[in-house]
């Protein structure tokens, strides 16, 4: 019976952070034999007005995406092979076109708390099209990659959370003990 219990309590606990959990967007890539562009300059959170003057043919790769949910996304891209290489990254709104390298640029990132990794965290809008753009930092910076993209919860979003497994735990409870034989 216990062995019960503990499996609707993590069913419930499973359950309800997995329908509480936003959107999450992984994938891989390479640059290495991309084509190249001359890449802005990161400008902290303001979108970059400078170009690169050791970046200026540096190959990139982009994916197009879209958020169902509006809210603050933390954006990761983490270097695989060679795990020496210098990536950087970027967002633009809507389209990206690599001859214009300002045209809808949002931010843009080098070395996120450590070589190897960069990124940001960025306000999204539902269903409006993005592009998170990898790139190198010089000419020479191109391997593969992990990127992540993913929701933080709102603010406060916690206390709704547990509440909602404590209400489903009850109910559980209070089924089970319903259900159970009078002569035990």
């Amino acid at each position: 019976m216990k062995r019960a219990k503990i499996h609707i309590f993590l069913t419930a606990f499973v359950a309800t952070f997995s329908a509480a959990q936003a959107t999450t967007i992984v994938y891989e890539g390479a640059t290495v034999g991309a084509p190249v562009w001359n890449r802005p300059v990161a400008a902290g959170d303001s979108p970059p007005t400078q170009l690169s003057i050791l970046g200026t043919a540096v190959p990139y790769a982009f994916q197009f995406f879209q958020v169902d949910t509006a809210g603050d996304y933390l954006f990761q891209s983490t270097v695989i092979v060679p795990d020496d290489w210098d990536n950087y990254t970027f967002l633009y709104i809507g389209a990206f076109n690599s001859n214009i390298p300002f045209a809808n640029i949002l931010i843009g990132n080098d070395d996120n708390q450590q070589f190897g990794t960069s990124g940001f965290k960025y306000r999204l809008e539902a269903n409006t099209p993005y592009t998170f753009v990898t790139t190198g930092f010089d000419n020479s910076a191109s391997g593969s990659f992990r990127n992540t993209i993913w929701r933080l919860p709102e603010s406060g979003s916690i206390v709704p959370i547990f509440g909602l497994v404590l209400a489903g735990l009850g109910v559980c409870h209070w089924k089970q003990k319903r259900t159970k034989p009078l002569s035990a």
